[in-house]
């Protein structure tokens, strides 16, 4: 019974640091859809908000 429950779990390569995973998230982009791994997407995340807000910060200096 707990077979059918169970989902299988798919693996499928990093596009950051190229190692398999089960743990991933689907990223959409213009040319398809990438996978990258769970702390490799936290990390790319942060990031990118980070430098948005640092966009937002210059942006209100410039505008006094």
């Amino acid at each position: 019974m707990n077979k059918k429950k169970r989902k299988r779990e798919k693996r499928v390569e990093c596009i950051d640091c190229n190692q398999m995973t089960e743990n991933y998230y689907v990223v959409q982009t213009n040319r398809g859809d990438i996978c990258k791994c769970a702390n490799c997407y936290e990390v790319w995340l942060l990031r990118e908000s980070r430098q948005t807000t640092i966009q937002h910060v210059k942006n209100a200096t410039l505008d006094w």
